[in-house]
């Protein structure tokens, strides 16, 4: 989760980390990638990493200026310390041997992530996220095929195509910025990733292409203006299918499956 709420509005964790702004998942890689370059904390030691303090974790977060901008800072920190201490308790301190006991097997995978805090949605979101990373870079080949990581950016996507269609209170909810209760938003996120389910199924193509795909037209759609309503409507690839454009936001959670 990279944001607030503030007036109806969303408001994204944004700052300069080592001159350079960013916000919201990228200011998080920004600030990981300055730690790992100036060696602020030896984040890969996973002995070392199981006992990082709370004000540790938040320096490196910090930005430029010492504010704290990245939120949940404690939940995250708690997940930190989970997956170090996993890491070293069951896989000798190192993710690789994790990849190497699933034998490319995604269920294996799936299972063996399934223990860390930080990937226990029930709907895989992070988990797959993981597959398709380390698949994209040769680490592994699943035997079975990867789903798409059920985001709310890809679940954006699909209401405003009208591939899968929202409740008329939640359709309300949704369209006024207002919070969804966890049941409302696992209800979409079930039938999005049921919809992602069909289209593979009828086109044959693999669950991470998809999910890359969706995912790389994300800012076609942005929040409040759309590629179709700055500029001209056929720049967007879907110009000729989505009915509706402005009328649905990025649907809302409380929730740690981001």
């Amino acid at each position: 989760k990279y944001w607030s709420k503030h007036n109806q509005r969303l408001v994204y964790c944004a700052g300069k980390k080592d001159g350079i702004q960013s916000r919201g998942a990228m200011y998080m890689w920004r600030c990981l990638l300055t730690c790992y370059n100036k060696k602020t904390f030896d984040i890969l030691d996973t002995k070392k990493l199981s006992k990082i303090t709370l004000e540790e974790f938040r320096t490196i977060f910090q930005d430029d200026s010492g504010n704290d901008v990245l939120p949940e800072l404690e939940k995250r920190h708690k997940n930190w310390l989970d997956l170090a201490t996993k890491l070293n308790d069951l896989f000798e301190g190192k993710t690789l041997n994790i990849i190497k006991s699933c034998n490319n097997s995604l269920i294996k995978f799936t299972n063996s992530f399934r223990q860390f805090k930080a990937f226990d949605d029930p709907l895989s979101k992070m988990i797959m996220v993981n597959a398709i990373m380390h698949q994209g870079r040769g680490l592994i080949k699943f035997e079975q095929p990867i789903i798409p990581g059920m985001d709310y950016q890809l679940l954006k996507q699909l209401l405003r195509q009208g591939v899968i269609v929202a409740p008329a209170d939640i359709e309300e909810k949704i369209k006024n910025y207002e919070l969804l209760d966890n049941n409302e938003a696992m209800e979409l996120r079930k039938a999005g990733l049921f919809a992602l389910h069909e289209i593979m199924n009828q086109t044959s193509i693999p669950g991470d292409y998809i999910d890359n795909m969706i995912w790389g037209n994300r800012t076609k759609c942005e929040d409040e203006e759309p590629i179709c309503m700055i500029s001209k409507e056929e720049e967007c690839p879907f110009h000729k299918f989505c009915s509706k454009k402005t009328e649905l936001m990025i649907p809302l959670e409380d929730t740690r499956y981001y």
